[in-house]
């Protein structure tokens, strides 16, 4: 059987109405919207991205994190999640992503462009 309406089940659509509802101040809303957005259309990386920011700005930071890897999963070389993804470890703390006080580097070039 055909949706009635199948706009509204529409990816980018959903996004759409995420970012009307931010601007409300709807962030509960929001956070449907987008959740609906990405099961949707998985392929949306906008729409997996502002979920891991709206998550993260929430104190979510564990969720925001599996947002953004999620969304790599089907964008893998996306640079804003990738970025995102990679504040949101920070956030959350993940120690093995942050540099070591303790650890030099010495580069040394040896053949210069």
């Amino acid at each position: 059987m055909l949706c009635r309406f199948p706009l509204l089940r529409h990816g980018a659509l959903h996004s759409n109405f995420a970012l009307a509802r931010l601007a409300s101040d709807d962030r509960a809303g929001a956070l449907r919207e987008l959740t609906i957005a990405v099961e949707v259309d998985a392929q949306n990386s906008e729409a997996w991205s502002n979920l891991g920011i709206l998550l993260g700005e929430s104190g979510r930071h564990a969720e925001a994190v599996a947002a953004f890897a999620c969304g790599r999963i089907h964008a893998l070389l996306d640079a804003e999640l990738c970025n995102n993804h990679g504040v949101a470890l920070v956030d959350l703390g993940e120690p093995s992503i942050m540099p070591s006080p303790k650890v030099k580097v010495d580069v040394k070039v040896d053949d210069p462009l």
